[in-house]
């Protein structure tokens, strides 16, 4: 806990001067944002699909800088394909799930012509995406093309308590290692001492096998990244996460290495997932 508060008092003194520099400054004009626009909350027609009806959630919805946004790609045009890498990873770790990959895999000329069709299909959604946004969503798409070293303290310093203090040491470690070549004024004010980046470092890796797993499982049990299930998907899924957790451990038993800290860097919990209902 006093880690946690010692991080988040560097940040609050390093925001209060980030946010007085006119590079932050002409990309945190008031923008009314959804914070939760993707495929779930887009109703479109029956019988026109290019036909948007409505879109819903609005509740999370208010005005904050432009950037606070920026770097969320809504899933319409998000690849399934740039986790593979991340799968092939925990895959060779052991865990034998029944999840698709492109390694090992003879395709027949029908599914390579569906596998290009699909990629092609990602490509233009994402070049269509980047057009609109560019052309419609300037200040959006001004602060996507910053830096984001500058930008992610302001994102994340009050998400420690859910991603781990860990990952918001990460960001001030970046932004003091890059304050000069970003541009900023005079020095930053956290300077970690090499004791404090040799322990981050341990800490660090723990944090990025933790969101590597987030990727494996989300795509071998096709959950959201928070592990929310369809209704009709629970008694499945349930059973395959049972199944993949019990592989995970006995990996970690192989090596040597310590079940309890197997458990602790599991994302989900070991019994439940969340239900839709």
């Amino acid at each position: 806990m006093e880690e946690h508060q010692r991080l988040l008092d560097l940040s609050s003194a390093l925001i209060d001067g980030l946010a007085m520099s006119p590079i932050i400054q002409q990309v945190a004009s008031a923008t009314l944002l959804h914070p939760d626009f993707h495929k779930r909350n887009i109703f479109v027609s029956e019988n026109d699909s290019l036909h948007v009806t409505a879109i819903i959630d609005w509740q999370s919805t208010c005005i904050e800088p432009a950037f606070v946004y920026a770097n969320e790609t809504p899933d319409l045009v998000e690849d399934p394909a740039t986790d593979i890498q991340t799968l092939k990873k925990f895959m060779s770790r052991g865990v034998d799930t029944t999840a698709d990959s492109s390694e090992g895999i003879i395709e027949t000329p029908e599914e390579a012509a569906a596998r290009k069709r699909y990629e092609k299909d990602v490509l233009t959604c994402r070049k269509t995406f980047e057009v609109v946004q560019s052309s419609y969503m300037k200040k959006i798409s001004e602060a996507r093309a910053m830096d984001q070293t500058l930008l992610r303290p302001f994102r994340y310093c009050d998400a420690s308590w859910r991603d781990s203090a860990a990952a918001l040491r990460q960001e001030l470690i970046d932004l003091s290692q890059n304050w000069t070549n970003l541009g900023l004024p005079a020095s930053c004010k956290y300077q970690p001492t090499p004791e404090e980046l040799t322990e981050h470092k341990k800490q660090y890796e723990d944090f990025e096998t933790v969101q590597q797993l987030k990727i494996f499982l989300k795509h071998v049990l096709n959950v959201d990244s928070d592990g929310w299930v369809p209704a009709n998907e629970w008694e499945r899924t349930k059973e395959d996460h049972r199944n993949i957790l019990s592989q995970w451990l006995e990996s970690i038993k192989e090596p040597g290495g310590s079940e309890d800290r197997a458990r602790k860097l599991w994302p989900f919990h070991q019994t439940t997932l969340d239900i839709i209902n």
